[in-house]
């Protein structure tokens, strides 16, 4: 409890001005936002980017939008963790990834734009076929309830597959040694 009382003393001196203090939260529930980051990455720089890019957004807020930002958050640390998780949901979907299977696709010899998303081939990474759609769905920003009226499944379904297929397309690239 004495934890969460220095994090409001902290966060109410970095909403009136002290960005100093936000950097000391930061550095106290690093290890949690690295462990929260590397869950989407497995590059390392890439999730510390990530951390990183929340603590500066933070730090450009006017004092106005700091107040108004924290003013009604009960856990200081759930509410930085999620930032961070949304940063790396975000990033994710700006890589505009495609879950895909290749088998079907004939790729051109020269280089075309195809080279500009990263292709997944699910057959490989071990994804199901409902796993492959789900996360495609969830990747071009559709909600978890939009996928569940869609399908017609339960919101948990969805959520628990999307959550499956992660984990197996990082175990992919890890166990491959590939960057992502």
């Amino acid at each position: 409890m004495k934890t969460e009382l220095d994090d409001t003393i902290l966060i109410r001196q970095y909403c009136d001005g002290n960005d100093e203090m936000l950097g000391l939260l930061f550095l106290r529930y690093h290890s949690l936002f690295m462990a929260t980051s590397k869950k989407y990455f497995c590059n390392v720089a890439c999730a510390e980017d990530v951390v990183q890019d929340v603590l500066l957004r933070f730090l450009s807020y006017r004092i106005e939008k700091r107040t108004e930002l924290f003013s009604n958050i009960k856990s200081v640390k759930a509410f930085i963790y999620t930032a961070v998780r949304n940063m790396a949901l975000d990033r994710i979907r700006k890589k505009k990834l495609i879950v895909t299977d290749l088998s079907n696709i004939n790729l051109p010899d020269e280089d075309t734009d195809i080279y500009k998303n990263m292709i997944i081939n699910y057959s490989l990474v071990g994804l199901s076929k409902n796993e492959s759609i789900y996360f495609e769905e969830f990747l071009n920003e559709k909600s978890l309830d939009n996928i569940s009226t869609k399908y017609r499944v339960a919101k948990s379904t969805v959520k628990n597959t999307i959550q499956n297929a992660k984990k197996k397309i990082i175990n992919y690239y890890r166990n491959n040694h590939l960057e992502f």
